[in-house]
């Protein structure tokens, strides 16, 4: 999972979803443009660097949905996936 979301910088939770032990959480990732297109100006296509998602302003922005699950007195990730087009 941590290959993943390496090649991005900052996130906000945009909802949560609990279920007794477990939690829905959904989230924005982001990137800026530039470090998305290696710091050069030309365009690179939105998707290059192997993650859906969109443009907003000057940052790229891919939205993720984890599944956690309660184990003891912490949580773990039992399973994400991309939800691109989420609020």
């Amino acid at each position: 999972m941590e290959a993943r979301l390496e090649p991005f910088r900052s996130f906000e939770i945009v909802g949560a979803t609990p279920r007794s032990d477990e939690v829905d959480i959904v989230v924005r990732l982001f990137l800026q443009v530039a470090e998305l297109r290696g710091g050069h100006a030309s365009p690179e296509p939105v998707g290059a660097h192997g993650h859906p998602g969109r443009i907003d302003g000057d940052r790229f922005v891919h939205s993720h949905r984890f599944q956690l699950q309660r184990e003891g007195r912490a949580w773990r990730i039992y399973q994400f996936e991309a939800v691109d087009g989420a609020p």
